[in-house]
């Protein structure tokens, strides 16, 4: 449903945000950073989206994106 809302309406944010939430829980790492990327593009102010990817860098040992994301 979060990729048929993101087709009708590709600015929102929170469609990207909940699906990535579902792609790190499924271990689909790269997907979940594709979703949080897109997130803070649209909302550069979602403080959750970026707590989210850097966590995932971390998680997939690349600290430096971790630290500077």
């Amino acid at each position: 449903d979060y990729t048929k809302a993101i087709e009708l309406k590709p600015d929102y944010a929170e469609a990207y945000y909940n699906r990535g939430k579902i792609y790190d829980e499924t271990e689909a790492y790269d997907k979940a950073i594709e979703d949080f990327s897109a997130v803070i593009k649209l909302d550069p102010e979602h403080a959750d989206a970026y707590n989210y990817r850097a966590t995932l860098y971390r998680d997939t040992s690349e600290y430096d994106k971790a630290v500077q994301n």
